[in-house]
């Protein structure tokens, strides 16, 4: 079985800086500065660059890949936003060509970043809506990451879920079982790891009420718990069973608020491990 592959993006700094001083009051950015940082995320890193930049009430997120020229706009909304934005504001996103999955998602749209025109109109839009909606009096948090997305995709399991929540019946939940521990999975951890030995999975009691870790099918899957993105950790689905219930989760969520989601309780991970023992011998 492969060793799991740490993913966590290449955070870079910003140069200049795009905060403003201590003693300066907060602002947004200048849109020139702005579109300069964006220009690095076409020319430098790898497939899934982003900036994020965040204010008191929320964030927005410009992410492309290096050689593309269409960055994705992403504007807190719903959980994303420490506070829902009104009903007004809402429509001034839609006017402005934005918009999302649901209610709970950001708004986003795609644009053109071909030129440096195209660049400064991004900019402009997005320090307008931090201005406007997001920093709402506290320092700009800018972070720029430059790297690959994760690999994984996991369409097997996905297939599977599918099935089992089509057929529920035992055939179809124990392909589901199957598709688990034989897939590539993105574990969400609290910091970036080398190895799972020394990964800490992040703790989504927040979502269940009591102690459970979540795995990720592809991180696209991930960007739908969080558009600002997370440290996940790639790694094989039966190897993750024993530290998981050595910890004591009481479950494991599959793409918590993602398109297609599950959850396996602390007895299917048990009975998964159990089962896995016995068939390696």
């Amino acid at each position: 079985m492969n060793s799991p592959a740490p993913c966590p993006p290449l955070l870079t700094p910003l140069s200049p800086p795009l905060s403003a001083p201590p003693s300066a009051p907060p602002s947004a950015p200048p849109a020139p500065a702005l579109a300069e940082a964006l220009a690095r995320l076409t020319r430098e890193g790898g497939s899934h660059n982003r900036l994020v930049l965040e204010g008191g009430r929320g964030f927005v997120v410009l992410s492309a890949a290096r050689g593309g020229g269409v960055a994705r706009v992403q504007a807190a909304a719903g959980r994303g936003a420490r506070r829902d934005l009104s009903q007004e504001e809402g429509q001034r996103l839609y006017e402005l060509g934005f918009r999302r999955r649901t209610a709970a998602d950001p708004f986003e749209q795609s644009l053109p970043v071909y030129g440096e025109g195209d660049r400064l109109a991004v900019a402009t839009l997005a320090a307008t809506l931090l201005g406007d909606l997001y920093l709402e009096g506290a320092p700009l948090d800018a972070r720029l990451y430059l790297g690959d997305a994760p690999s994984v995709a996991g369409e097997r399991l996905l297939s599977a879920m599918r099935r089992a929540s089509e057929a529920r019946d035992h055939a179809a939940r124990q392909s589901l079982y199957w598709a688990f521990v034989r897939g590539r999975l993105l574990l969400a951890v609290d910091a970036p790891a080398p190895a799972l030995a020394a990964a800490a999975p992040r703790s989504f009691r927040a979502l269940t009420g009591y102690e459970s870790a979540a795995v990720f099918t592809s991180w696209e899957e991930a960007l739908c718990y969080d558009a600002r993105g997370l440290d996940v950790l790639e790694c094989g689905g039966r190897e993750l069973l024993p530290p998981l219930l050595a910890r004591g989760v009481g479950s494991l969520l599959i793409n918590p608020r993602g398109r297609l989601g599950g959850e396996f309780y602390r007895n299917e991970l048990v009975s998964m491990d159990e089962a896995m023992r016995s068939w390696e011998g």
